[in-house]
C-alpha cells in the first residue's frame, strides 16, 4: 500500500504540475483530438495506466490502452492493428517491426529498463541477508524455481544469464519450472507451486517481508544488474512517418500545448509525454529505470556482442 500511494501521490503531483501550465488553458481544444491507441505489455501495464491518466489529464486527450503479452501485440501490428504506440517488453520486437518496414526505422525509442528479482519463501527473517546464491539454493532444496521462457521472455533470458553468472544453471535443469511469460511465473509462485521465481522487480510486493498462513516469509531479492544482459524495454511509433520527439514540450519551463497540438502529431505528443523527466523520474516508484539508464545498457549490449 506505502508504494501504491506513493505513485498516486507522484501522479498526483505531475499532473498537478502541468495543470498550472499553458496546457491548462488548451485543454479545451483536445475535445475534438482522437484518442491515442496504446498497446502494451503485461508487466508495463499499471505504470502505463497511471502514465495515461497523467497525460489526459494534463492535455485532455484520452488513452485507450489494450494489454496483452509482447509477442501478440506484436503479431497483431504485423496484421495491421490500428495501435498508435506500442510499448515492447523487450527491445527485440520493435526493431523487428521496422526491419520489416511496418514502422519508420526511426521509429523505435527506449522508454525503460526492466530490473530482474528473486522471490522465493523462507523459513526465517534472516534469510534475506543471505547471498543470492545462498537464497536460489535455498529455494532449490526446498522445492522448485520459476522462470519466464528464455526464448521468448527478457525476463526470462536474464533469469538464464543470472543462473548462468553464478554457476547454478546446469544445478537447477531438474527443479526448473518454465512460465510462458513473466506474469505465469509469478502465478506459478503465488499459487506456491514453486517455492522461488524470478520475475520482473515491478511485480514483487512493496513490503519484502509478508508473512502467509504458513508462518512463511516471501523474501525479494533485486538480482544485481551485472549478472545480466540488461533488460531493454523500447515502444514502436505506428506510422511510416518519422515521428518528432524532440525538443521535449513537456521539458519546457514554460510548455505551449496550443502551439503543439498545431504543430507536432497527437501520438508524438504523447510519446514525448512518456519520455518526458516528469515521467521517467517516476519510473523507479514501479521498480524501472529510465531511458538515461537505457542508453548505458545499450552500450554494455554493444560491448557484449564484441567479445
Amino acid at each position: 500500500m506505502q508504494l501504491l500511494r506513493a505513485v498516486f501521490i507522484n501522479i498526483s503531483l505531475l499532473v498537478a504540475t502541468f495543470m498550472c501550465t499553458p496546457f491548462a488553458q488548451a485543454r479545451t481544444q483536445a475535445d475534438d483530438i482522437e484518442p491515442v491507441r496504446v498497446a502494451v505489455a503485461a508487466n508495463f501495464a499499471a505504470p502505463l495506466r497511471a502514465i495515461a491518466e497523467g497525460f489526459t489529464g494534463a492535455t485532455g486527450v484520452n488513452v485507450i490502452v489494450t494489454v496483452s503479452s509482447s509477442g501478440t501485440l506484436f503479431a497483431q501490428l504485423q496484421h495491421g492493428a490500428q495501435f498508435d504506440v506500442f510499448l515492447s517488453a523487450d527491445k527485440r520486437r520493435p526493431l523487428a517491426l521496422a526491419h520489416q518496414g511496418v514502422i519508420h526505422a526511426d521509429n523505435v525509442v527506449d522508454y525503460a529498463v526492466g530490473q530482474l528479482a528473486f522471490v522465493h519463501r523462507a523459513k526465517e527473517l534472516s534469510e534475506e541477508n543471505r547471498s543470492l546464491s545462498s537464497q536460489i539454493e535455498t529455494a532449490l532444496s526446498t522445492g522448485r524455481i520459476a522462470i519466464a521462457n528464455p526464448k521468448l521472455a527478457p525476463y526470462g533470458e536474464a533469469a538464464k544469464d543470472t543462473l548462468q553468472s553464478l554457476g547454478l544453471w546446469n544445478r537447477a535443469t531438474r527443479q526448473r519450472v518454465t512460465g510462458k511469460n513473466v506474469l505465469q511465473t509469478y502465478q506459478f509462485f503465488s499459487t506456491k507451486s514453486v517455492s522461488g521465481a524470478f520475475i520482473a522487480y515491478s511485480l514483487t510486493p512493496d513490503i519484502a517481508k509478508a508473512p502467509n498462513s504458513d508462518s512463511e516469509t516471501i523474501t525479494t531479492a533485486l538480482v544485481p544488474a551485472h549478472l545480466h544482459k540488461p533488460i531493454v524495454q523500447s515502444m514502436a511509433i505506428n506510422s511510416k512517418h518519422r515521428a518528432q520527439l524532440y525538443p521535449n514540450v513537456f521539458d519546457a519551463k514554460t510548455p505551449d500545448f496550443q502551439h503543439a497540438t498545431q504543430n507536432l502529431a497527437i501520438v508524438d505528443l504523447f510519446v514525448q509525454y512518456v519520455l518526458s523527466k516528469h515521467v521517467q523520474n517516476q519510473l523507479s516508484s514501479w521498480g524501472y529505470l529510465g531511458v538515461e539508464l537505457a542508453a548505458k545498457a545499450n552500450d554494455a549490449i554493444g560491448k557484449r556482442g564484441e567479445q
